[in-house]
């Protein structure tokens, strides 16, 4: 769990308001919100285990850290650090060049945690962004394979590498050998259906299955064992309005499968409902297993409700002009729409139970007649 000595450095109804914002979380972790089917549906997030599942996150966190709208206080932080500490390996999107607010994450979650940073992208769709992995190490151990992914040449050409190129990280948790893919694909132009967009993702879908096929053919030929290769996990920011767009075809015609409880899930906090974020993976039986359950968790249903402004007003200094409302309802807005998402981030985490522990399966193939009772 997360270490919280600095509430005491704060005054008394601010360290009150966090202590109990904190305990509010835990409990819609454990209970969610709402009912199944509800709009406002929040999964449950199951305990971690140790020997039996691992919870995989990717959280778009909105510039982080950077001076747009000043540097994250410490209230955020630990929200952020309560929220990641709920899983195992979480991908995060979107950090910028001070990677300072890395080592200020770690020493919130604890030193067992350790993360994994790419350089710096630069270039004009770049934005200065970086890809981090952040896991607990004594859950899940890092197997030393790392890189980023760079296109082959398509029919003899090279081709347009991406705009923020995705990060590739080997992993291994209990019986379960595994790469972590975590991209934030081009927003582009031409709305829904960029093409640079269903490009960029066709081409990462495409190249990690074509990957993966490979070193699952040489596995069976004997010529490689347990590579991080044969299981792959794609999640990250990859900018799809809905799940009826061709950007989402693209990741699902090239082989790619969604948790049923993703699928059309809304992973931004704006008015209007949009699929950014995902996780997918080949659900199969030589690669990733999961259990079923996943989600999306609202944290604004918790902390930085709307109604909540009032706590904040010596900080909303910095007002968007909109015509034609009053003073009140300026403040209101921009706290809501870019305030807030600037404290936590206009992206929600999403979240996958995968299973790791095969070791009863591996037992029962070298008892033939188990196996022959079971069919």
């Amino acid at each position: 769990m997360p270490y919280y000595t600095e509430l005491n450095k704060m005054n008394a109804s601010k360290r009150k308001r966090v202590a109990m914002n904190i305990l509010r979380l835990r409990e819609m972790f454990a209970e969610g919100h709402g009912l199944p089917g509800d709009k406002e549906y929040v999964a449950p997030i199951p305990d971690r285990t140790l020997n039996d599942h691992l919870i995989v996150g990717t959280w778009n966190i909105r510039e982080f850290d950077s001076q747009a709208y000043g540097l994250r206080d410490i209230e955020p932080m630990m929200y952020i650090s309560e929220i990641i500490s709920r899983f195992d390996i979480v991908a995060i999107q979107e950090v910028r060049r001070d990677t300072r607010i890395l080592d200020r994450l770690r020493r919130l979650l604890g030193y067992h945690w350790d993360y994994i940073v790419t350089d710096e992208t630069v270039g004009k769709f770049g934005n200065k962004e970086r890809l981090a992995v952040f896991f607990d190490s004594r859950k899940v151990k890092f197997t030393g394979v790392v890189g980023e992914i760079v296109l082959p040449e398509v029919d003899g050409a090279p081709v347009s590498q991406f705009a923020r190129t995705p990060l590739m990280v080997g992993f291994q948790s209990g019986w379960f050998k595994f790469s972590l893919c975590t991209a934030h694909i081009i927003f582009g132009k031409g709305g829904a259906d960029s093409e640079k967009r269903v490009r960029e993702i066709d081409l990462l879908a495409r190249h990690l299955k074509d990957q993966m096929l490979k070193y699952r053919k040489l596995a069976d030929q004997g010529k490689i064992q347990n590579s991080e290769y044969e299981n792959i996990i794609l999640l990250g920011d990859f900018n799809i309005f809905s799940t009826d767009d061709a950007t989402y075809k693209a990741m699902i015609d090239n082989g790619w499968d969604v948790c049923e409880g993703l699928f059309g899930v809304k992973t931004n906090t704006g008015r209007i409902k949009r699929s950014f974020d995902q996780i997918a993976y080949r659900n199969d039986a030589k690669n990733v297993e999961a259990t079923g359950r996943c989600g999306v968790f609202d944290y604004f249903r918790i902390i930085y409700r709307e109604e909540d402004h009032k706590h904040y007003r010596t900080a909303l200094k910095k007002m968007q002009t909109y015509a034609d409302y009053s003073e009140e309802d300026k403040r209101q807005k921009y706290y809501r729409t870019y305030w807030r998402t600037h404290q936590m981030s206009d992206h929600l985490p999403l979240w996958v139970e995968l299973n790791i522990n095969f070791s009863r399966e591996y037992l029962e193939r070298r008892v033939p007649e188990l196996c022959e009772d079971n069919t």
